[in-house]
């Protein structure tokens, strides 16, 4: 097999492009459709190699798998495109929803990592979370902040791509290859799982683990087991402007050497994320801002380049904000809530775009949260429908009908490890959550 030979003489080499290059702009565009791939014909029973353990995907979850595993193990990571293209929310083109490049949408993540509620979800130990938050930065106390109402943002987001050129270059050259492939489709027989790769090659392993995301998961297991597992809808975060009040105290934003510390506050109920931005320019006024946000999307990383160049001072102003901790006194604020909506996007295959957007549903969470403001004097937002995407896709598999195949049970060879099969990722910010998960998992094989 061809690819990526990790490890050689101190170096990494590809076979024609870096494992370490981003989408180029040409790239970045949305795609018309995303149809299945077609099952391909096995070529032969003869398998290129054995592995113990393949991993599908290379994003956080996948990498999360990778870190879990001894060492010692034999591992295939199929990878993704070198160079790939986004799938976007909408015709938009500012909110991407999939990514088919090596470290997917881990490639642009702001990196929020929460500490108020670690376990949402299950599937990992306290003490797993804070051993991988540690091993990224250790220069935070996370030991003693751990169940603070507090969202941690890096100074250096993790990225899956400087952690798999890590791993390459610590790893025996025979233990971990990293391929520029996709999975077309796999079958469990004869105590292994074979795979077929996107150039008809076949490899097999003791254990399988797909981290392909919420989109490309659940057709990659349509395609291997002939059987309905993609849910019609998938769940998300959604982002709302709640109104704009005036605040008598500012943010308390506090600083390490690894990242900042801002304060959060929860609906008493745990279903729902507040916070206070400050509000400067335009965005003093109420709901003035908000068709920038839902224009512009999450203004945190590359997005800020684009203020610059569309000179939004109101946007900028929050942009700096939320990356750096930039200016928290101000005369205004702006409320924001993040929530799970329940299947709030259907999926309909061959129209424009993967996404269709329930709004009826956003605008119900929108009015049942306004009751629930935590903080006095807010003028409430006249703009219900409008919001912004979580790029937190989750639940777009139906987990009993995988369970019913045999995937994803306690001693499973083959584990999904991505959201798809997390029914409900609770109202903060999953990304590090799901990577604990994958990790803890991976664990528990060594």
């Amino acid at each position: 097999m061809q690819g990526l030979r990790l490890k050689v003489s101190g170096s990494i080499r590809t076979q024609s492009c870096s494992l370490f290059s981003r989408p180029q702009p040409g790239c970045e565009h949305p795609i018309p459709e995303m149809p299945d791939s077609p099952t391909p014909q096995r070529p032969t029973d003869t398998v290129a190699t054995h592995y113990d353990d393949i991993i599908v995907g290379s994003g956080l979850s996948a990498t999360g798998a990778l870190l879990g595993l001894d060492p010692g193990k034999r591992v295939l990571m199929l990878a993704g495109e070198p160079v790939g293209r986004y799938h976007y929310y909408n015709d938009s083109n500012t909110v991407p929803c999939a990514s088919t490049a090596c470290g997917g949408l881990g490639n642009d993540w702001h990196g929020v990592i929460p500490l108020a509620t670690a376990a949402t979800f299950g599937g990992y130990s306290r003490a797993q979370y804070a051993a991988l938050f540690r091993r990224f930065y250790p220069r935070v106390d996370i030991d003693a902040l751990m169940g603070e109402s507090l969202l941690f943002v890096p100074w250096k987001p993790i990225r899956p791509l400087s952690v798999l050129a890590e791993q390459a270059l610590s790893r025996d050259r025979d233990h971990l290859r990293i391929e520029h492939q996709q999975a077309e489709r796999f079958e469990a027989r004869h105590g292994k799982v074979f795979v077929w790769t996107s150039r008809q090659e076949c490899v097999s392993a003791q254990r399988l683990w797909l981290g392909a995301g919420p989109l490309h998961t659940p057709r990659l297991l349509e395609r291997s087991l002939q059987t309905p597992l993609a849910r019609a809808s998938v769940s998300d975060h959604v982002l709302c402007y709640m109104g704009l009040t005036r605040s008598p105290e500012a943010p308390k934003v506090r600083r390490s050497a690894d990242g900042l510390l801002f304060p959060a506050t929860y609906h008493p109920d745990g279903t729902a994320l507040f916070t206070l931005r400050p509000a400067r320019f335009n965005f003093t006024q109420l709901d003035a801002g908000i068709a920038q946000r839902a224009a512009f999307g999450m203004p945190t990383g590359r997005a800020i380049a684009k203020l610059l160049r569309r000179l939004s001072p109101g946007l900028l102003a929050e942009a700096l904000y939320n990356r750096f901790g930039l200016f928290p006194a101000a005369t205004h604020y702006s409320v924001y809530s993040q929530s799970r909506v329940a299947d709030v996007y259907t999926l309909a295959p061959g129209a424009p775009y993967p996404l269709q957007p329930e709004t009826r549903k956003i605008i119900e969470n929108h009015q049942a949260l306004d009751a629930t403001i935590p903080w006095p004097g807010v003028a409430r937002s006249a703009k219900p429908e409008l919001y912004i995407p979580g790029i937190h896709l989750h639940h777009s598999v139906d987990t009993h009908a995988l369970e019913q195949c045999g995937i994803n049970t306690d001693q499973a060879p083959i584990q999904v490890i991505d959201a798809s099969v997390v029914q409900d990722i609770g109202p903060d910010h999953h990304s590090f959550k799901i990577m604990t998960r994958a990790y803890a998992k991976a664990c528990l094989t060594n």
